[in-house]
């Protein structure tokens, strides 16, 4: 489970506009980091990353990226038997978040098939624990730095950045897609959550041309905007 992440032509397209600030400009605040894809080609190109998100997915990556544990407790009966014997450990925060995000397609039991593949996931519950946590130490997929990390609605944090800083946005494509793909999440884990608006794509062209105008940015979306038609590149 990778959430928000960018595609390979997208990531080249990225790194290429990066690349033409190097040396100019030192910040990039980044709306809605998800799995930090973008995050991480920033910080590889030595920009001071300034990371966002509302999930409790990002929230714990970014915990292990700085060295900050992020705490929350599992409220679901059947994931606590699931985690009982798994390692207290950062890394196996995220697998847990992983594992749920996985067996909550399922949970609900509305036929055999997903009785089936409930089933399978719990007798395989120690194996993808371990060949997570295996993928992580091979991958060395935390080897990346941020300056921070702000846990809340990106409007906000986007506000925040200095003129001069640059902006990566990739904000959700519909309205309350974070809300129905994290449902069951939502529901197992007690954690200090976030204040943040529903944002509608819909309606983002104006949002989106005020940002462009004041910042150098990227701006990562699936509809086209005629507010911003001046501005589409890709």
């Amino acid at each position: 489970m990778f959430i928000g992440s960018i595609d390979k032509p997208a990531r080249i397209m990225c790194n290429n506009l990066l690349q033409r600030t190097e040396g100019r400009l030192s910040d990039v605040y980044v709306g809605c980091s998800g799995n930090f894809t973008f995050d991480r080609i920033a910080a590889a190109r030595g920009f001071r990353v300034h990371s966002n998100d509302v999930s409790l997915y990002s929230r714990v990556i970014a915990g292990i990226v700085t060295g900050e544990r992020f705490p929350f407790a599992c409220t679901n009966p059947m994931l606590n038997g699931v985690f009982a014997d798994w390692d207290d450990s950062p890394q196996a925060d995220l697998v847990k978040i992983m594992y749920a995000a996985k067996i909550g397609k399922f949970a609900g039991v509305k036929n055999a098939y997903e009785q089936t593949m409930l089933d399978n996931y719990l007798a395989g519950a120690g194996e993808f624990f371990q060949g997570t946590m295996d993928k992580f130490q091979r991958g060395d997929v935390f080897n990346f730095r941020i300056a921070e990390f702000f846990f809340g609605d990106f409007k906000e944090h986007i506000a925040r950045a200095q003129d001069n800083a640059l902006v990566f946005l990739y904000a959700p494509t519909y309205k309350g897609g974070y809300e129905k793909l994290f449902q069951f999440i939502e529901e197992s884990f007690d954690y200090e959550r976030p204040e943040y608006e529903l944002f509608d794509s819909r309606e983002a062209g104006s949002y989106y041309l005020e940002v462009l105008t004041k910042h150098e940015a990227c701006i990562y979306s699936d509809l086209l905007y005629p507010e911003i038609a001046e501005f589409q590149k890709g």
